[in-house]
């Protein structure tokens, strides 16, 4: 039997956080992390001539593909995401540093969040009745959903990856 990979297990607590009544701040930041800790071996695994010295100088601190959005804007070069998931999870992206950076953001009903959010819809898809059950929930709900869409995204990308040998 082999080992699970470690992106499981940490995705399996990402939906525990974002499961429940959970603090939207915990739940976004964390879910942020993930993306960004996993957006580097998603893009190596792409680009398999990539050598350590060669992504020390495009990823390390400082360098030019050291942001988190830098390497969104790789991975959709490279056809990992698309426009639409890019435009959106810089929009996530921007919800995080919110909650990064101002520490009087209690929750998802402030409006710099919850203006954020509602410009959200990607995760909706075209479902009519998903759309309209989502006008109802509260933002926290909301919020809580877009970030585990996100996460889930990286989720399966990474299981891809993995199935192929690309990722451990």
């Amino acid at each position: 039997m082999s080992e699970v990979p470690a992106f499981v297990v940490e995705y399996d607590l990402l939906q525990k956080y974002a499961s429940g009544p959970g603090d939207d701040r915990v739940v976004v930041i964390t879910c942020a992390a993930f993306c960004e800790k996993y957006s580097l071996p998603l893009i190596k695994a792409r680009l398999p001539a990539m050598d350590e010295e060669l992504v020390e100088r495009l990823f390390g601190e400082n360098r030019p593909l050291s942001s988190a959005s830098s390497r969104y804007d790789l991975a959709e070069a490279i056809g990992l995401i698309t426009a639409e998931f890019r435009k959106e999870l810089k929009i996530f992206i921007k919800i995080r540093n919110q909650f990064a950076h101002h520490v009087d953001i209690e929750n998802a009903d402030d409006t710099r969040i919850s203006g954020l959010t509602n410009s959200l819809s990607l995760s909706l898809g075209n479902d009519p009745k998903l759309q309209e059950e989502y006008k109802s929930w509260p933002q926290s709900g909301r919020l809580h959903w877009h970030s585990l869409f996100f996460a889930g995204r990286f989720l399966d990308q990474l299981n891809f990856e993995h199935s192929r040998g690309r990722i451990d």
